[in-house]
């Protein structure tokens, strides 16, 4: 069994994060910490993934349809602000 949501749940720059400063902090304390908030973050993608079939019941279709559009939205605006950010780093004197 191979674990394909993690890397799509946790991200890249999580990930890549994670490598890091686990690398950068070696005392017990700054890796109990962070394999607590590790272990935080697990419980709760559990849990809601545990709450999905009465999150769906409660949303219904509409709501569900309504949530896909908005967080498109958001990730459209992501994306242009990259996009911009980028075009402002390679033609400072643009925009």
């Amino acid at each position: 069994m191979v674990p394909l949501a993690l890397p799509l749940m946790a991200g890249p720059g999580a990930i890549s994060s994670t490598i890091v400063w686990s690398s950068r902090y070696h005392s017990w304390q700054n890796l109990l910490g962070f394999t607590l908030a590790i272990a935080l973050f697990a419980f709760c993608c559990w849990l809601l993934f545990r709450a999905a079939p009465l999150l769906v019941r409660l949303l219904g279709q509409t709501g569900i349809n309504v949530i896909t559009r908005i967080m498109g939205l958001l990730l459209m605006a992501l994306g242009i602000e990259f996009i911009v950010t980028g075009v402002k780093a390679i033609f400072p004197g643009l925009l």
